[in-house]
């Protein structure tokens, strides 16, 4: 056999390996074959080697395999570096760029640092490579390709970095990489996850004709800057649809509570012939639990079972859910003891489940279960089985949660400190609550209002007005927090006094605003500006929300009537 067909049968043999078999056993007699025919010294067949290696895991071996060679060109270099990357191996994979001979770097081995850094979780990384990039004196120029930008893009929309975004677009603009269809993708994409929705629109515009990705990624923006009924007249414009866009829009109307638009969207596209994805089951499962839809909830139940064959954890969690808050805590269980596979969400689901019906022994008990199981624990899993903890008999299983919390450093998450306060607020040990508050890290508008409502169940008003004023923003649901707290004690008058304020914020009112508002007119008896209220609210159509209702203005002897 010649030189040729032998170098051509290995060749052939380690592509079958690596793409098909990747079986480790295998590819080690390839190498002892390789070795024994003699053309191991084959540069050629080197590189396939140190490629099927990684292909197959065997990273050590392939690693080995380089430091041995006599000689390597930038493939090599590249092959390894490729190994440690897709391996999540990134330490390594810096220290092996860092020995790369400058002249032997091109674009594919700054890409694939680029890339491996935005890849496993370190964006920060991938922009100071691609700095480093442009830096280099000898190189810069030739580098810099659009796979490039497009992989720096993706790790700067991780950031949410705006003012990084607007340097790489005019990078971009200034190299001409401005017409590719990639970097186009990646522009949109990027001011998107950047939360700059209104520069993502203007790029999208100034595209000729826009690619499908560039469609559906401007649905989920102009949901999130216009809400779901423009993500709606983006989707109705769109020239053509994949299953992405239909389950983007479906993700959207679920995310919004809009569940029977939603399940209408769902069953249209089925008719249409397009196929689901796990992605879309969890959006729609989620819109019959908003709704509490049993019926729907079983169909789809029935019908994953008929498509999918398998129920794997995302999946299972969602039915759990769904189960759950649709009242059937006995299916709920069935479908987690059916689940071959159980994460931390699918536990986490149940627990919630079981705590919705009040059952707090048996949530702290599967919780129990979960850590014997070796489950990994989440924040989330802990901000649920402390908010099991409501009442005095929970309070030593609480400060016990709550230690455990501080011991695994989960007290510094948002979620698991929200809880921790409103776990000693229900215990009536505001004192606890706050020193939980000062201690965390971060806050939101949950932190600021479960503060709020602390002090407020505690009968302090002034501290609840002084956390509402230290708050940096403020949202209707504080607004409504500090409104309850006034009116609930009997300070209408300061209530009122609130309300009015509130209104000269230009703070939109909800349902809740008017109901509490309406009440302190009604107990003050001022006709006058609770008929305003009622008013407003019939003008916003908010009495939708609350339905009917009958103010008794107690001295003057007359109703307010909100109609249906």
């Amino acid at each position: 056999m010649s030189y040729m067909q032998l170098s051509q049968k290995f060749y052939d043999a380690f592509k079958l390996c690596g793409s098909s078999l990747k079986s480790p056993p295998i590819a080690r007699k390839l190498h002892a074959q390789l070795i024994l025919s003699g053309l191991d010294a084959s540069l050629f067949l080197l590189n396939n080697l140190l490629h099927m290696y990684s292909s197959c895991g065997l990273v050590d071996d392939a690693f080995r395999v380089f430091r041995e060679a006599n000689h390597a060109n930038i493939f090599t270099w590249n092959t390894m570096l490729h190994a440690f990357v897709d391996s999540g191996r990134m330490r390594e994979a810096g220290n092996l760029f860092d020995e790369m001979p400058v002249r032997v770097r091109d674009s594919v081995s700054w890409t694939t640092m680029i890339s491996g850094y935005c890849q496993n979780g370190l964006p920060a990384h991938s922009i100071k490579t691609f700095m480093l990039m442009l830096r280099d004196s000898s190189h810069g120029i030739q580098n810099c390709d659009p796979f490039s930008y497009t992989c720096t893009m993706k790790a700067c929309g991780c950031l949410a970095s705006t003012g990084l975004a607007l340097q790489l677009h005019a990078h971009v603009i200034k190299l001409h990489f401005g017409t590719q269809t990639c970097i186009q993708n990646s522009l949109v994409d990027m001011y998107i996850k950047c939360g700059a929705i209104c520069l993502a629109e203007t790029v999208f515009h100034n595209i000729e004709i826009p690619s499908l990705f560039c469609w559906n990624s401007m649905i989920y923006g102009y949901s999130q800057l216009y809400g779901p009924y423009e993500a709606l007249c983006v989707f109705t414009q769109m020239p053509e649809r994949d299953n992405v866009s239909w389950s983007t829009l479906i993700s959207v109307f679920s995310q919004h509570g809009l569940g029977v638009h939603c399940l209408s969207m769902f069953v249209e596209m089925c008719n249409l012939g397009f196929r689901p994805n796990f992605m879309t089951y969890g959006s729609v499962l989620s819109a019959c639990a908003s709704i509490s839809d049993l019926e729907w909830g079983t169909h789809l139940h029935a019908r994953i079972l008929r498509m999918e064959h398998i129920l794997d954890a995302f999946l299972g969690s969602g039915l759990i859910d769904m189960y759950a808050k649709c009242g059937c805590l006995g299916l709920a269980r069935r479908v987690f003891n059916s689940l071959g596979e159980r994460n931390q969400v699918s536990w986490t689901c149940l627990i919630a489940g079981v705590a919705q019906f009040e059952l707090g022994e048996d949530a702290l008990a599967l919780f129990n279960q979960m850590r014997q199981a070796s489950v990994v624990l989440d924040d989330f899993t802990l901000a649920t089985v402390l908010g099991v903890c409501s009442g005095q008999n929970y309070a030593a299983t609480g400060e016990l949660l709550h230690g455990y919390a501080i011991k695994s450093g989960m007290n510094s998450s948002v979620p698991v400190g929200n809880a921790i306060i409103t776990m000693y607020a229900k215990f009536g040990d505001t004192e606890k609550a706050n020193l939980a508050f000062r201690l965390m890290p971060l806050r939101d508008t949950i932190t600021w209002t479960a503060m709020i409502t602390a002090f407020s169940q505690n009968g302090d008003i002034d501290k609840a007005r002084k956390c509402f004023d230290t708050m940096p923003k403020h949202n209707v649901i504080t607004w409504n927090s500090m409104l309850s707290t006034y009116i609930q004690h009997g300070f209408s008058e300061e209530g009122i006094k609130f309300y009015v304020l509130m209104r000269s914020k230009a703070v939109k009112p909800d349902w809740i605003t008017f109901a509490t508002s309406i009440r302190a007119c009604a107990d003050l008896a001022i006709i006058k500006l609770g008929t305003q209220i009622v008013t407003h609210a019939i003008k916003i159509k908010s009495h939708l929300k609350f339905g009917e209702i009958v103010v008794t203005i107690p001295t003057a002897g007359k109703l307010c009537f909100c109609p249906h």
